[in-house]
């Protein structure tokens, strides 16, 4: 009880500390108005500037614009006069105007400890931070899961700050929850961890990419530039890299990038989806038809979209060879194909991408069982990725289908 009484005392010399600049008054209250307004002025001109180069649409600006300017207005002119009719004494309305901040400050810690002295429970033991735990939200499991997840990796490596797996799955976790300034810390240790890892170089590219809105920063590119040096074929610093060609307003190189990565990758790739309407936008852009379009990519010369030195999959000259092939000779083509990537995955065990591919070939070959396999091993790699999840539950069930 005692305690509380001194916390009360050092509250009201705090207010007392307080009140004196603000009996006092002054033209503090001027100056500071001067300032935001010149804040004020530099937001409208950024507005401006991200309109031009395109970040924001005309609405957003003209909304930004309006807010900036009510701010300004309730601020009120720096310069008003201060004679005629209305004007005031320095000091009379600002005097009137804090006298109730005063007496509300003084009236706070008083009123506060009457209170909790009636009501609160100054005898109740604390509890110490590690025993806290957060309430289960009802309306989102999943981000309280991630926190959680968040929460024991965090631990797991201030006991062993050396654990890649940690450090990758707490980038993965914190990319889910879309706090990916954080995560490209993650996958920065990560990435310094493995130094060959050029999958890692490039998340940590892409996080900073989702952290800057969408842009490219130069830190960015150096680390889409350091995936390419550990493996120049690796295909999402190609793309990154295209973007940042376009973003700096550089869209031939951009589409000749995206070209190669596009010509170089297997057609089932999973970033051909979203890429192929990228060129198509970029082309038109540029005032290419689509027969411009078929033309250059003939002459684009392919990047190997794989990670390591073998191809994702079949190629299009593959494809085409195997069209003349029968039935049998076809199988053991893709076999082969197979089983060049599970040799490959065993010197390389942590490629999650190429676990996945893996899996999908072998439920193409109705390979049930090692299908399953190569899914847990996805699975491990990628815990907090739903849909790996599922197709690894998927792959059990159908191992276990008659």
């Amino acid at each position: 009880m005692i305690l509380w009484i001194v916390f009360t005392v050092l509250a009201a010399g705090g207010v007392a500390m307080v009140a004196p600049p603000l009996i006092r008054g002054g033209n503090t209250a001027v100056a500071r108005n001067v300032h935001e307004i010149e804040i004020y002025r530099d937001q409208l001109d950024e507005v401006g500037r991200d309109l031009e180069r395109g970040q924001i649409t005309t609405d957003q600006a003209d909304a930004a614009r309006i807010e900036i300017s009510r701010r300004i207005l309730a601020i009120g002119a720096p310069d008003a006069p201060s004679g005629g009719p209305s004007a005031e004494t320095p000091g009379s309305k600002n005097s009137s105007s804090r006298l109730p901040a005063i007496v509300a400050g003084l009236a706070v810690p008083v009123v506060a400890a009457a209170v909790y002295f009636a009501h609160g429970k100054p005898d109740l033991p604390g509890v110490p931070s590690g025993g806290r735990q957060v309430a289960a939200s009802p309306e989102n499991p999943v981000a309280d899961e991630l926190q959680r997840r968040v929460a024991d990796l965090a631990v797991a490596l201030e006991k062993d700050p050396q654990e890649l797996r940690n450090w990758i799955a707490l980038g993965d976790a914190l990319t889910a929850l879309k706090r990916h300034d954080k995560a490209a810390i993650s996958y920065r240790q990560a990435m310094r961890l493995a130094p060959d890892d050029a999958d890692l170089a490039s998340r940590y590219g892409e996080a900073l990419a989702f952290a800057n809105g969408g842009q490219v920063t130069p830190e960015g590119r150096a680390a889409f530039e350091e995936a390419l040096r550990r493996n120049p074929s690796e295909p999402r610093a190609h793309y990154y890299l295209g973007l940042a060609a376009r973003q700096g307003g550089r869209q031939r190189e951009a589409l000749e990038r995206w070209l190669a990565l596009e010509t170089g990758s297997a057609p089932d790739a999973p970033w051909i989806a979203f890429l192929k309407p990228r060129i198509a936008s970029l082309a038109a852009e540029l005032g290419i038809d689509a027969k411009g379009l078929a033309a250059l990519r003939t002459k684009a010369k392919p990047v190997a979209a794989a990670r390591g030195a073998e191809a994702p999959g079949p190629t299009r000259e593959q494809i085409e060879a195997a069209q003349d092939m029968s039935a049998a000779d076809r199988q053991e083509m893709i076999r082969g194909m197979v089983d060049r990537l599970a040799e490959r995955l065993a010197d390389a065990p942590d490629d999650a991408e190429g676990w996945l591919r893996l899996a999908r070939a072998r439920g193409v070959l109705g390979e049930k069982d090692a299908a399953k396999a190569a899914f847990a091993k996805a699975a491990v790699l990628r815990p907090e990725d739903v849909d790996v999840l599922t197709a690894w539950a998927d792959s059990i069930v159908e191992a276990a289908a008659p």
